[in-house]
């Protein structure tokens, strides 16, 4: 879900409908400044729909449509967008834990008032759960604490085997951005044979620590080599790279792998907009499949669970 500066988010619950989902995820931003431990939240910078107000809203409207929730905080580091590699002195680190544990008790803390279904509790924080494990296995029973539904953590796709505290938690997080491809536009049977690697190591995953998968983010924008580096081109808007083939093969691909295995509890599309009518559409070449032919291949897949 993308935060809204509208007062209103049944659009974002209304339109996520339109391709059978029976989950949607709200995805409230913290922000930090780039080397600094300081952490903000309800603050100038949210959009509406990241604030405590805009989130409760949402969960109205998706409890009204019968849909769960799940809460998925994320940091925006300014200047450098992702929060995988954040680095502090002993004294950092201490001030940034105590930061983040006052926020995301907080919002743990509404999750549960609000009776949402899953929590996040970190999302691809990949050097602090490295360099910090301890600080995680104590932060848990902290957030068990004040919050009664599921817990899991979004790791990248690249150290979800290195987390040490899925005993801890109720699902296996992956966001699943996997390179499998540098073709412009791989056919959805290469795409096959290219995840049947990450399968099987996914799948002995699973069975090692006696947890099911869940995708906490998967996804593929519109463009030519979607389904290889995605982080190389996700800051370009040239047109010239549109490309809508691309992006249903890669997702059927995704689906034809993982969505009807035991051990794969589901996941979640990266992204779709809360303003569905001025999102997506045949000339965007970003990663929501709002108003694309890719949004036919998710709800046909979707449609398998109602």
């Amino acid at each position: 879900m993308e935060s809204s500066k509208e007062k209103n988010n049944s659009d974002y619950v209304y339109s996520a409908q339109r391709i059978s989902t029976n989950w949607i995820a709200i995805v409230p931003f913290l922000f930090m400044k780039n080397n600094t431990p300081e952490i903000t939240y309800n603050c100038d910078k949210n959009w509406w729909g990241s604030t405590p107000e805009g989130i409760t809203n949402t969960v109205k409207y998706a409890k009204k449509n019968h849909i769960k929730t799940f809460l998925k905080p994320h940091f925006w580091v300014e200047n450098v967008g992702w929060a995988g590699e954040l680095s502090f002195s002993q004294k950092g680190w201490i001030t940034w834990e105590e930061n983040y544990t006052k926020h995301i008790l907080y919002l743990a803390t509404l999750a549960n008032s609000l009776k949402i279904d899953m929590l996040c509790i970190g999302v691809e924080l990949k050097s602090s759960v490295a360099k910090r494990a301890k600080f995680w296995s104590q932060l848990i029973p902290k957030i068990k604490n004040v919050y009664s539904g599921k817990l899991t953590y979004a790791s990248n796709w690249d150290n979800y085997s290195q987390v040490p505290f899925w005993d801890q938690l109720d699902y296996i997080g992956i966001d699943a951005y996997f390179p499998l491809s540098q073709q412009k536009n791989p056919s959805k049977k290469t795409l096959l044979q290219k995840w049947k690697y990450h399968s099987k190591e996914i799948n002995r995953f699973s069975i090692k620590n006696n947890k099911q998968i869940l995708f906490t983010e998967m996804g593929y924008r519109s463009t030519n080599k979607c389904a290889g580096n995605q982080w190389e081109i996700e800051n370009r808007n040239d047109t010239t790279e549109i490309n809508m083939a691309s992006q249903i093969n890669a997702y059927n691909a995704l689906f034809e792998t993982f969505w009807q295995k035991n051990w794969f509890a589901g996941g979640f599309i990266w992204e779709w907009h809360t303003s569905d009518n001025n999102a997506g559409g045949i000339q965007n070449s970003n990663y929501t499949p709002q108003h694309k032919p890719s949004e036919k291949i998710i709800k046909q897949w979707f449609d398998i669970y109602q």
